[in-house]
């Protein structure tokens, strides 16, 4: 069970920042030239980030971790909580 929370709590720690890519705020990178609805720069870090994670997923997420997330998920797979 321990492990459980602790994987649920560190993969949504993880992959909360990709949600910029969906958010908007603060000034449009393109404004110096009026383009007032381009990409914001916070869109930008998030795409970043999320690139950073493609990258190096097998390095921040341990195996036993995507294991027991992929168990969580897959309903055919669910473990025994009790």
């Amino acid at each position: 069970m321990k492990k459980i929370i602790i994987s649920i709590v560190w993969m949504s720690i993880l992959f909360m920042p990709c949600l910029l890519t969906f958010c908007e705020g603060g000034y449009s990178l393109l404004s110096f030239i009026g383009i007032d609805n381009g990409p914001y720069l916070v869109n930008l870090i998030g795409i970043l980030y999320s690139l950073f994670l493609l990258k190096f997923h097998r390095w921040l997420v341990p195996d036993w971790m995507r294991n027991t997330v992929d168990n969580l998920v897959r309903e055919d797979r669910m473990p025994d909580l009790d």
